[in-house]
């Protein structure tokens, strides 16, 4: 209804609803394996006992094969892959270094990505230099990069493959290896 009218249903929103219907009714719906969600939550479960917030690949791999749950690669990376664009995984199976491991806790990902910004203005034994054109230029440096205590296994590099990836920093080609974080500016 419109707000505030005693006419009864706006006409636009019902038009609107009546558009959403006839393309829910038209569309098709898919059956998903079981095996695909329940592969999902082993995931989750596994990460959960082990108190990370991703797996490797081969730890997916051999999950589902443990738990007869499939066995092909091929359609692991599908239900990755699946999951993925469904906002409930992060996985990239198509982008070197990204595909070695699967994020299942979106906010340990947001944390990292915070930490990348907050350590380096934290530290006072920092470069100094390099510390000032990450705050004025909205340059990262690879020494200033280096400081960064990542209390993980995953190495920097994948964390700089998927912040390439997503665009959030892009490489810059200078003497020494930097990165362009634009919203720091």
């Amino acid at each position: 209804t419109t707000a505030g009218s005693k006419d009864g249903e706006d006409p636009v929103a019902k038009t609107i609803r009546s558009k959403i219907e006839t393309l829910a009714d038209e569309k098709e719906v898919y059956e998903l394996p079981i095996t695909w969600t329940l592969l999902e939550l082993e995931i989750r479960q596994a990460c959960s006992k082990q108190g990370k917030a991703y797996i490797s690949f081969g730890e997916c791999v051999a999950l589902a094969r443990e738990t007869g749950l499939m066995s092909k690669e091929e359609e692991i990376k599908s239900v990755l892959l699946y999951h993925h664009l469904l906002g409930v995984l992060i996985y990239f199976e198509e982008v070197p270094g990204l595909c070695e491991y699967v994020i299942v806790d979106h906010q340990w990902w947001f944390d990292k990505l915070s930490g990348i910004i907050t350590s380096t203005f934290q530290r006072s034994s920092l470069d100094q230099h390099a510390a000032h054109k990450l705050k004025y230029q909205g340059l990262l440096s690879k020494e200033l990069l280096q400081h960064i205590r990542w209390q993980d296994e995953i190495k920097e590099e994948f964390f700089l493959s998927l912040l390439v990836h997503m665009r959030i920093i892009a490489p810059v080609l200078t003497e020494v290896e930097e990165y362009f974080i634009p919203f720091i500016l």
